[in-house]
């Protein structure tokens, strides 16, 4: 914040929280960018702007939003349960995001970009399973 001053610093904090929409904005952009209907730059700004608020709506109680940072804690974060309250998490962002979408993409944009948010949950989940076996966090179904 000394280095930056507080203008700047606002900037940086905001750039730091938008990071993962800015993320997945681009991916879908780039699946997008040959086809037919591609995300104009006026559109990515405004779908931006939903995904951020969006993100910021629903509270992040789950271990594994506070732990993305801090892996001291793993078992805790990998559990079922706190697996279960992430994606339950996602899964309201997503909606949210989807609906505020349609002022913003066409309808073949709104069924991609409704298509990519799927396809970005599943391959979070199978990271997350895949996690949960490789660090040994992964507990054996009771009998």
């Amino acid at each position: 914040k000394e280095l930056l001053g507080d203008d700047r610093y606002a900037q940086y904090k905001d750039y730091e929280q938008s990071i993962n929409s800015r993320m997945a904005l681009d991916q879908f952009k780039e699946r997008v960018a040959d086809g037919d209907h591609p995300v104009s730059d006026e559109q990515s700004r405004a779908l931006l702007k939903v995904m951020q608020e969006e993100d910021a709506k629903v509270p992040k109680s789950s271990s594994l939003d506070a732990g993305a940072k801090n892996l001291k804690n793993l078992q805790a974060i990998m559990s079922g349960e706190e697996m279960d309250k992430f994606f339950q998490r996602q899964e309201q962002v997503n909606a949210g995001v989807l609906e505020g979408a349609k002022g913003i993409l066409n309808p073949q944009q709104l069924e991609d970009f409704k298509s990519f948010q799927e396809s970005q949950v599943r391959l979070q989940r199978m990271g997350m399973e895949m996690a949960k076996k490789m660090f040994g966090t992964d507990t054996p179904a009771k009998k």
